[in-house]
């Protein structure tokens, strides 16, 4: 039995042991090549670049006269087998008329690994049909492109970073795959299509961006449109904002135009805005000071500082706000609200079991018309301020301050009643009007 445990443990050493062994590196070849290719350009070109392998840097150059240099590094065990790699790379380039197009063409048809306890193999097949057998460890092409000003200029690159150093073309497209952008300040109108990448963008003109499961940061923008999924990007101050977003984290300063946002799972955090339409589903929102909004929401816990004036359609949704101006409420349902000003109107199409808590009224408030359900409304009307109640319940309780009031109609039958009041010194400069069903009504001070 001991001999039998001896051998076992020389067997776990061994086994132990061999994939240390089949992968111990072999002596390494490292060849590097520089290429130069220069195209002319004007103002109308129009220059794409597809580039692999590598980091792509633009930079801005005067003339008439761009260019694009590669350094071009080969790493592999064989020797020959390195040069024969490294000589098949190039930068390829087709022109027709304004239009050029280049593209970093390693000429590698297919490039395959695998490595079992005992071995390992390698194959590498170039388009000419060259097959390699031998492990190649590295190829990279780092390339730098220089640009005078262009009318457009669009770029695509997938595993690798592209940095826009200073980019004067009228319009700019990037393309990028699991890569960073990274770029200065620009002028163009910019179309960014980037997927599980990160972006560094300084402040830009116009920006469409289109994005998925990518993260960063983009500088002051003129008019931004974003359409994203599952991103968390800070945003800087813009003119306008048009996005459509799904389940993503969002910071954006603020928006002096309108902003126009439809979003699902998302939370967002957003400085002063003007007006826009919003449509939220079970997202999370803070906002600061805004225009006038139009809301649809479901399933949305909001908290907003000062807002001119909402629109609102509401399901099962939380809102905090600090002051609005006119709320109109078209329809809503299990809603709560905690307001704690509100200063002209308060205007409900239609509540059904919602819960409205307005802490104060301001002197100039002139309309309360609510219409609802099974709600619980506390709201305290302007001290001192006359008004004119008209109120229609079946069901449910109305409590309203009798101080100043004219009772000119009251009718009570079992669990309805209704009531037409007006203020004793002759003012309608504030109308209530009162139409619930099993509702809890506070209008006292």
């Amino acid at each position: 039995m001991k001999v039998l445990n001896k051998y076992n443990l020389v067997l776990m050493v061994l086994l132990g042991a061999i994939p240390y062994l089949a992968s111990a590196k072999k002596t390494m070849h490292e060849e590097t090549r520089a290429i130069e290719k220069s195209f002319e350009v004007n103002s109308e070109s129009e220059v794409f670049f597809y580039h692999r392998r590598g980091p792509l840097t633009v930079k801005y150059i005067d003339g008439n006269e761009g260019r694009i240099d590669a350094q071009i590094t080969v790493k592999g065990e064989d020797a020959a087998d390195v040069q024969t790699l490294l000589n098949a790379i190039e930068i390829g380039m087709d022109r027709i008329g304004n239009r050029t197009e280049i593209n970093t063409a390693d000429n590698v048809k297919s490039w395959s690994n695998s490595n079992g306890i005992f071995w390992s193999k390698h194959k590498l097949v170039l388009k000419n049909g060259i097959e390699i057998s031998t492990k190649v460890e590295q190829v990279s092409i780092v390339g730098t492109l220089y640009l005078p000003k262009v009318k457009s200029l669009s770029l695509t690159a997938k595993y690798d970073d592209i940095l826009i150093d200073r980019c004067e073309a009228e319009k700019l497209n990037v393309d990028i795959h699991s890569g960073k952008l990274k770029t200065g300040i620009m002028g163009a109108d910019t179309y960014v299509k980037i997927r599980y990448g990160k972006l560094d963008m300084q402040q830009l003109g116009n920006l469409k961006l289109e994005s998925h499961d990518s993260k960063g940061t983009i500088g002051n923008i003129l008019n931004l449109d974003i359409s994203d999924k599952y991103s968390e990007f800070t945003i800087g101050n813009l003119n306008s904002l048009n996005a459509t977003l799904q389940d993503g984290d969002y910071n954006i300063g603020n928006v002096v135009g309108d902003v126009n946002i439809s979003d699902k799972y998302s939370e967002i955090q957003i400085g002063n805005v003007g007006s826009g339409e919003w449509s939220f589903h079970d997202s999370d929102i803070v906002a600061l000071n805004a225009g006038d909004l139009r809301i649809r929401t479901k399933y949305t816990k909001f908290n907003m500082k000062a807002i001119n004036s909402i629109k609102l359609n509401a399901h099962d949704d939380n809102f905090i706000i600090q002051s609005v101006g006119d709320l109109k409420i078209v329809e809503s349902k299990y809603t709560e609200y905690v307001i704690r000003k509100i200063l002209r109107k308060y205007d409900v199409d239609y509540s059904h079991d919602d819960d409205y808590e307005i802490e104060e009224a301001g002197a100039a408030l002139e309309l309360v018309d609510f219409n609802g359900k099974y709600t619980n409304l506390r709201m305290a009307l302007p001290e001192g301020k006359g008004y004119a109640l008209k109120g229609k319940l079946r069901y449910g309780d109305l409590k309203y301050s009798k101080e100043g009031l004219k009772e000119s109609r009251y009718v009570k039958d079992g669990d309805n009643f209704e009531i037409e009041t007006i203020a004793a010194d002759g003012s309608n400069s504030l109308s209530v009007n009162i139409e619930a069903h099993d509702c809890r009504i506070n209008l006292e001070n």
